[in-house]
């Protein structure tokens, strides 16, 4: 299993890094492949729950938000969710009583969850000073906080963290994810000051604060989908990326991270 998990990150993570550092149209799109995987595999959680979601509105407000933060001057945000809202729900009304309220609930709720936090990837790689190299620090960070918490929890793990919703999130593994990820974000931000092109202005405290803070709250979106997936009766969002599951079980902190990673670059940004 282990064995399988560093064979799929080791083909993955130059990709997705080289994309990042391309940004612009390549990075865009994908923001869009994997938040478009990812809210097929929560619609396809819900539907194992019983519900009938129409996906297609999960996902056209998915591609909205990412519209809307690749594109700001289009102002699409307002009217483009009003009128997916209005449509939605008078599908909705159509139907009854073959589908119930809760599918449509089901359908909006997923697709703004998976949208606002993927679109927020977006506009942290689009900040105007150092907007690369948060990104940079946020995504590995956040990773690296997951995969430490899953190797020193399943080593050295004896306390549940949250043994209702998780079976194997362990205080162990927590603390090491936080450590784990102070060293790793303060020795990318001290990397990235080594005159790279574009220059960098983070700092290895920065990159710290933003690893521990990461670490300490992404947890709480591993730990949602968790839910969804006890609620389902399965262990994993799907079967994509062998060794880990589906793209959901490894994106549920990544996208936590983005919107706190923008929140606390902006505030440092002052």
């Amino acid at each position: 299993m282990l064995r399988t998990r560093l064979i799929t990150a080791a083909v993955l993570i130059p990709l997705v890094a080289w994309l990042i550092y391309l940004g612009g149209l390549p990075f865009f799109a994908l923001v869009w492949v994997l938040a478009t995987i990812a809210e097929i595999e929560f619609s396809r959680l819900l539907g194992c729950q019983g519900f009938q979601p129409v996906h297609l509105f999960g996902l056209i407000l998915v591609w909205l938000f990412l519209l809307d933060a690749n594109s700001p001057g289009w102002d699409l945000l307002r009217q483009g969710l009003a009128g997916i809202l209005l449509l939605s729900i008078s599908w909705q009304v159509l139907r009854y009583p073959a589908s119930k309220m809760e599918d449509w609930t089901g359908a909006i709720s997923s697709g703004v969850y998976i949208g606002i936090c993927a679109s927020y990837l977006l506009r942290l790689r689009s900040l105007p000073a150092d907007g690369l190299w948060w990104t940079l620090t946020v995504v590995p960070v956040a990773l690296v906080a997951d995969s430490a918490a899953y190797v020193a929890g399943t080593t050295w793990g004896r306390r549940k963290l949250a043994p209702r919703l998780s079976s194997g999130k362990t205080l162990e593994g927590y603390a090491a994810g936080i450590l784990a990820s102070a060293l790793v974000g303060g020795a990318l931000g001290w990397l990235w000051g080594f005159k790279p092109v574009p220059a960098s202005s983070i700092t290895w405290p920065e990159g710290a604060l933003l690893g521990v803070a990461i670490a300490a709250l992404t947890p709480i979106g591993d730990l949602a989908i968790s839910i969804a997936k006890r609620e389902a009766g399965v262990k994993d969002c799907g079967t994509l990326l062998p060794g880990h599951g589906g793209v959901l079980d490894r994106l549920d902190t990544v996208l936590f991270a983005a919107v706190i990673g923008h929140m606390i670059v902006t505030w440092l940004a002052g």
